[in-house]
């Protein structure tokens, strides 16, 4: 109150104002390959007959086989040859910087392209993929096949694929690989992109991704049949 008895109020009116900020925002995409393997063949007490009826009846056309009672008898007793499943594994497998890079540009360019590929591989025994492996250099692992045992019937398995669905895109098929000669197998391998082949041992295209199998390396003979899907997540 004033001394001459009159009131007076000052207002006043202020604004405090305080601005943060995140220290970073991140979006972060990884990919995860997946192999699912199967190893079937002939019993072993079996393995030799079937590997001798089946050498002789590669070449042989179902129309030869009919009109023959000798290819058609070898044929009825190679088909009763029972087999049995010798093993099963996985592989999660590295999806190398070559291979993210390719992906990347591809999405993100804006340009059409068609993929060449994708083939997949094995490895012989105990592969060490690691992050800055390419087709030409992969000092960790050697592909099985051609001059590697075990080999198999040529080439690399061509993948095709379905419609991708909530992140994932899978193998359309069953991948089969007949084993030709015993070794042992350690992992898979996947090879696309410009110059990449179905030629067991080149070294052109892109390497994707690479793995070892989950429960170690596998051994195979004559006469076995390794079967494989893949799929790969985002």
């Amino acid at each position: 109150m004033n001394v001459d008895g009159s009131e007076r109020m000052n207002a006043q009116d202020g604004t405090g104002v305080t601005v943060s900020k995140l220290a970073s925002m991140a979006e972060a995409m990884q990919a995860h390959g997946h192999f699912d393997f199967t190893c079937v063949g002939p019993r072993e007490e079996y393995r030799e007959r079937y590997c001798e009826l089946r050498d002789l009846l590669v070449e042989l056309t179902d129309e030869e086989i009919a009109a023959d009672r000798i290819f058609a008898a070898w044929k009825r007793e190679f088909d009763a040859i029972p087999l049995e499943e010798k093993w099963t594994d996985t592989i999660d497998n590295l999806v190398v910087t070559v291979g993210k890079n390719l992906a990347l540009d591809t999405i993100l360019a804006g340009s059409a392209y068609t993929v060449t590929g994708p083939y997949l591989g094995l490895t012989q025994a105990t592969p060490t993929p690691a992050a800055g492996d390419t087709m030409g250099s992969h000092a960790g692992w050697a592909e099985a096949g051609g001059a590697n045992a075990p080999t198999y019937t040529a080439p690399r398995k061509t993948i095709t694929f379905s419609a991708a669905s909530a992140g994932t895109k899978a193998s359309t098929g069953v991948y089969t690989y007949a084993i030709t000669s015993s070794g042992t197998v350690g992992g898979g391998f996947m090879v696309f992109g410009t110059g990449a082949l179905s030629t067991i041992e080149n070294t052109a295209g892109t390497l994707l991704s690479c793995g070892a199998f989950t429960q170690g390396n596998k051994v195979v003979g004559n006469g076995d049949a390794v079967t494989v899907t893949y799929s790969l997540a985002m």
